[in-house]
């Protein structure tokens, strides 16, 4: 879960600072996303919240991708998202 909300943050300082957008806070919200996929689902703590290994992660890939012009990209983290929900 601390990836996916690091990703999280990372979209929100994206937003917050367009100027670093694309050199910072993309890429480090892309990496903690991808992250939370190679983890999966599968977690010993009892409070982990479902999907955020899975076709949440995808989603919010899926999303930057298509809003940064990476189709193919986008295409796929999106139909991972739509398999993995």
């Amino acid at each position: 879960d601390v990836h996916f909300a690091f990703g999280n943050a990372c979209l929100d300082a994206a937003v917050a600072d367009p100027s670093s957008a694309l050199s910072t806070w993309l890429p480090a919200a892309e990496a903690a996303w991808i992250r939370c996929l190679e983890i999966g689902e599968h977690s010993p703590y009892n409070d982990h919240l479902r999907g955020r290994g899975g076709h949440l992660a995808a989603h919010n890939l899926a999303v930057i991708y298509a809003g940064t012009g990476q189709h193919g990209l986008a295409d796929r983290y999106r139909r991972m998202a739509e398999q993995k929900n």
